[in-house]
């Protein structure tokens, strides 16, 4: 019977599959090994992720008054480039964009007009990203600050009577209980069914070495799962060493922010910064 170690090297020594010709039609999410053990058991993926928008349809950046007036969409960072998914996390899911798309809407985001200060190399949130909606929505982080501030008002009401009833009591407890940030935190929207939208799942090759060695029970998991495919290269000709090369311009256009080795004499500085909204 083989070992824990020696299944693993089996698996690992296998040709690397080659993955689908056609990747326009995939999605990539990339998770820690343990989180993605919890989905492949339960067979979903909760809305955990945030992403701010205003009603109005105006992206502000964030220096702007209103910016904190945004109301918040929730839902799951996805990209198209299976190689940025490899660099990101430990366990890839591929998806199928067509099954996805059966059940959720999908919203190109580029967070590069949201950030008034220049780029910076390595900017991971200026990432252009497919964000699939779950359909669930929250108010502003302001709206809970001020349900908090009316809850300390009857707090303090409470507090302040000589002789307080059982269901005061009681009250006086809910509010002391209550927390803003752990509200807000909640995921809300649909859940994503993994059996009907997920065609395969990857492991990153630049966490093998990590995995192998201190977590190799649960990596067999992974291994054995139906949907387990081989693992992904992180190849860094693929994957350009400033992630945040894109950003927004006001007329919803994206453009490419050339390298700085490859800057033609004649470009204006003023032409690579991102405007203002």
């Amino acid at each position: 019977m083989l070992t824990i170690k020696e299944f693993l090297q089996q698996k690992l020594d296998l040709k690397q599959k080659k993955l689908h010709k056609e990747l326009k039609h995939k999605l990539w999410h990339a998770m820690k090994l343990e989180r993605a053990i919890e989905v492949l058991e339960s067979g979903v993926m909760i809305p955990y992720t945030s992403h701010r928008f205003w009603k109005d349809g105006i992206l502000r950046h964030d220096k702007h008054p209103e910016y904190e007036s945004s109301n918040w969409m929730h839902g799951w960072s996805f990209t198209r480039t299976p190689q940025y998914a490899a660099g990101w996390s430990q366990i890839v899911f591929e998806f199928d964009k067509e099954k996805v798309l059966e059940d959720f809407k999908i919203k190109p985001i580029c967070w590069g007009a949201t950030i008034k200060r220049p780029p910076k190399i390595g900017d991971i949130k200026r990432e252009t990203e497919e964000f699939i909606l779950s359909g669930g929505i929250k108010e502003s982080t302001e709206y809970y600050k001020e349900i908090v501030k009316k809850l300390d008002e009857e707090y303090d009401q409470i507090i302040d009577q000589e002789k307080r009833s059982p269901e005061q009591e009681i009250r006086l407890k809910e509010i002391s209980d209550y927390n803003w940030i752990d509200e807000w935190r909640k995921p809300v929207g649909k859940e994503m069914d993994i059996k009907s939208k997920c065609t395969g799942i990857y492991i990153s090759e630049r966490h093998l070495d990590l995995l192998q060695e201190y977590k190799p029970e649960m990596l067999k998991k992974i291994m054995e799962h139906p949907l387990y495919k081989g693992f992904l290269k992180k190849k860094p000709e693929e994957i350009p060493e400033n992630i945040g090369i894109f950003v927004k311009n006001k007329n919803n256009k994206t453009i490419e922010k050339l390298n700085e080795n490859k800057k033609p004499p004649e470009m204006k500085k003023k032409n690579l910064r991102i405007p203002k909204i």
